[in-house]
């Protein structure tokens, strides 16, 4: 699984619409939470 990150939904969507399959398959977007004090 590979993990791509954006500043903002329009821009992980349009990395989405990029990825080879997507025509075929399904790509998850999802929102992170960065925690202040956590390793990382």
């Amino acid at each position: 699984m590979k993990r791509l990150y954006d500043e903002d939904l329009d821009g992980a969507i349009g990395l989405a619409a990029r990825i080879p399959g997507t025509c075929k398959g399904t790509v998850k977007i999802r929102p992170v939470m960065e925690i202040e004090g956590l390793p990382d």
